[in-house]
């Protein structure tokens, strides 16, 4: 079962790492907890393979004793701020028992001298992670209980007092979206520099707009920062606890839910939908059933396609330290290179900016006036590139550089025909040339949707002169 990446579609609580004796100072401060070790005074470790920020492991007493669960931030030089394992503990402790599902805290170590770097140790919660989103071995009933219950754990969660869970000065209040952007491109920045690189092109450019329209914040509570499913431990259709808070803080509940709505216009090299899967929630219907929760309105669809393309913006910034990370030796996963390679970053800004043009007017072309057939015809457009080519982009390189390059490409062909039936076929196809193929070819070739308005420099600038 192998998901993007080539990681296992279904994570159980069985690490794939070698046992390793804890050292000394750990078992030491164990014991010092009342935490249990083995009859002999050791504990074991044994290192996850998933986690692409905080190493975690599995910690035991001895083979078929008490299993614990210990998160540590990784060695090495950190960017400030990052990989808070302290936030992790405190909110989730501060949660147990309210109505959201965590794993119980068992202790926090903020000591270096003991492991290496602070950690802390939760109870083991056995169950199932899908590491693939799409969940391609559950039945379809069960994959749409399963994204509806981590919905409304999302929602409850976003329902808690801060203040009357002792969170209240867990975060700053207001602006959330605005510090969310100033502090992902800090740290891009500072990945970038890390490894003596300039910072993309295309990341700039979608900071920029995001910074440009910031929407107005009506209303705060705990945020997750990280909400996916593939961070939700389950036990059938039940949601047994929400794991990785490092991103945890007071902010603005729709970039919770953006986030965790972003899996739809993920680039599928990276996880994302190559295709409808049965059972699944839309992500229209997600936001439904939040909000029929939490008792909201839904947000404007520009406020929405902000929330999302700053997700986005995040995820590619988080991604980008996950990539310097590996050219640096310090990674905790395997595919951390790949992950956070340039590659990945421009196709996460494309998706991002591709949600956002269509609410954006489009620009004149040469200094001509943009006609309104194309400003009626754009936002079409961009939605059909979103929806449709985009995602069989990389399938059409991989059989342009096939050995069956020189046949039909599918994929292609339903295109077109998609294309055509919603009258986005040949749009820039030169007025002169549209009429010579009319003239040559007949006047019903209009009607069977062959040729586009001729929407070019060549029509604006005649019109123009006219």
């Amino acid at each position: 079962m192998a998901a993007a990446g080539g990681k296992p579609a279904v994570r159980t609580g069985e690490p794939g790492g070698a046992p390793e004796a804890a050292p000394a100072t750990l078992v030491a401060w164990l014991r010092a907890q009342g935490l249990p070790v083995g009859p002999g005074g050791g504990a074991e470790l044994r290192k996850f393979g998933f986690g692409q920020s905080n190493p975690t492991f599995l910690l035991q007493a001895a083979p078929g004793g008490a299993r614990m669960v210990l998160r540590r931030k990784p060695y090495g030089r950190l960017l400030p701020s990052a990989h808070a394992v302290e936030r992790e503990y405190a909110v989730q402790k501060a949660l147990a028992g309210k109505g959201v599902p965590v794993a119980q805290m068992l202790a926090l170590c903020e000591d270096p001298a003991v492991f290496g770097a602070p950690f802390y140790v939760m109870d083991h919660v056995e169950g199932v992670v899908h590491s693939d989103p799409s969940m391609p071995h559950v039945p379809a009933p069960e994959r749409r209980a399963k994204y509806l219950a981590a919905t409304a754990a999302l929602a409850a969660l976003h329902a808690l007092d801060a203040g009357a869970l002792g969170l209240g000065d867990f975060g700053r209040k207001g602006n959330y979206c605005g510090r969310t952007l100033r502090r992902w491109g800090k740290q891009y920045r500072a990945s970038c520099a890390s490894v003596g690189e300039a910072p993309l092109e295309a990341m700039l450019r979608l900071e920029g707009w995001l910074g440009d329209h910031v929407p107005d914040e009506p209303r705060t509570s705990i945020v997750h920062g990280d909400f996916r499913i593939d961070n939700i431990v389950f036990d059938g259709s039940r949601a047994l606890a929400v794991l990785d808070w490092e991103l945890s803080t007071i902010g603005n509940p729709w970039s919770d839910l953006a986030y965790f709505c972003m899996w739809f216009h993920l680039p599928p090299a990276i996880g994302g939908p190559r295709g409808p899967a049965a059972g699944i929630p839309s992500e229209a219907e997600i936001v439904r059933a939040y909000c029929a929760a939490a008792g909201v309105p839904r947000p404007s669809p520009r406020d929405w396609a902000f929330y999302l393309a700053l997700s986005l913006f995040r995820a590619a910034a988080i991604l980008g330290g996950v990539g310097a990370r590996a050219r640096l030796g310090n990674a905790s996963a395997a595919d951390a290179q790949e992950r956070g390679s340039e590659r990945v970053l421009v196709a996460m800004c494309r998706r991002a900016l591709a949600l956002i043009a269509p609410l954006e007017p489009p620009r004149a072309v040469a200094a001509f006036p943009v006609s309104a057939k194309v400003r009626e015809l754009y936002p079409a457009l961009v939605s059909f590139m979103e929806a449709e080519v985009y995602p069989v982009e990389e399938a059409f390189h991989r059989h342009a550089e096939s050995d069956a390059k020189w046949t039909p490409f599918a994929p292609m062909e339903a295109l077109k025909a998609r294309a055509r039936a919603q009258g986005l076929w040949n749009l820039w196809l030169p007025k002169d040339t549209a009429d010579i193929l009319r003239s040559k070819l007949g006047p019903d070739l209009d009607q069977q949707g062959l040729l586009g308005p001729g929407l070019t420099n060549v029509e604006v600038r005649r019109r123009r002169r006219r």
